[in-house]
């Protein structure tokens, strides 16, 4: 937890950079409620010389709460991915899947691939504005999932939303196990929490995880996806680290990545 976070406040960072996918990232952010929760709204300009140390400024457009959480506008310059980074005494990172340009609109932009191969904070990549009624949490046992839980549980719409936890299961693996776990972590007064075993259909030859996810977020009508992401690469990525990766690119809807606390 952060040294803000232990006085009682946390602190929510927002990318804008006043593209329409930052718009629904935006309203991603204002159909939650954040009570105990301050805003940073962050403009970055790739191409502006000077530090990248961010600075208070007033927008043409401020961003605004409804229910009156306070926002604060910061701009800096330098690489978004780079700049955003610097805000990892945070706890929660939103920004939407694309920035500005025809390339970025072919799928995830440069700066949400950046952050997701290599998560600072938590981070919600947010394609919807809706809110987080119905979460659905990826569940495996690993320390980038317990993170993504830990996460997920100190959020505020954690109180109003109907969780489900799902495990794929792997060799070595105790899926009850890793869902109880997780749904130990969750578990609050009046808190609606549910868990299953994906079981591989058994007709299949091949199956991959991050499709029994996909489907499960889709069956459940998920309005947030949950899920560590374990930071690996070369042949272990292209087993389980890319999970996260494909499960963050395909899930239309808003997804929360973790890796595991930093040392």
């Amino acid at each position: 937890m952060t040294a803000q976070g232990q006085q009682g406040i946390r602190r929510l960072v927002f990318a804008d950079d006043g593209s329409q996918h930052a718009d629904v990232a935006w309203l991603w952010v204002v159909s939650q409620t954040w009570p105990g929760w301050t805003i940073e709204a962050v403009t970055v300009d790739p191409d502006a010389a000077g530090p990248g140390t961010p600075t208070e400024w007033t927008p043409p457009h401020p961003r605004a709460h409804p229910e009156g959480t306070p926002v604060t506008h910061l701009r800096a310059a330098g690489p978004p991915p780079k700049v955003l980074a610097g805000f990892d005494d945070r706890d929660l990172l939103v920004v939407g899947p694309r920035g500005h340009g025809l390339k970025k609109d072919l799928g995830l932009g440069s700066t949400s691939d950046a952050l997701l191969r290599d998560p600072p904070i938590p981070v919600v990549i947010a394609r919807r504005g809706v809110t987080a009624a119905r979460v659905l949490v990826c569940a495996d046992g690993s320390p980038p999932c317990l993170a993504a839980v830990d996460t997920l549980a100190s959020l505020p719409l954690v109180e109003r939303a109907a969780i489900a936890v799902v495990t794929v299961p792997e060799p070595g693996m105790d899926p009850e196990a890793c869902n109880a776990a997780c749904a130990a972590r969750l578990s609050g007064p009046g808190r609606a929490i549910t868990t299953e075993v994906l079981v591989p259909d058994p007709t299949q030859v091949a199956y991959h995880p991050s499709t029994m996810l996909l489907h499960a977020a889709r069956s459940w009508g998920a309005d947030l996806v949950v899920l560590g992401h374990r930071g690996l690469s070369g042949l272990q990525a292209l087993r389980a680290g890319s999970i996260a990766s494909t499960v963050a690119h395909r899930e239309p809807g808003p997804v929360l990545v973790a890796a595991a606390p930093r040392a």
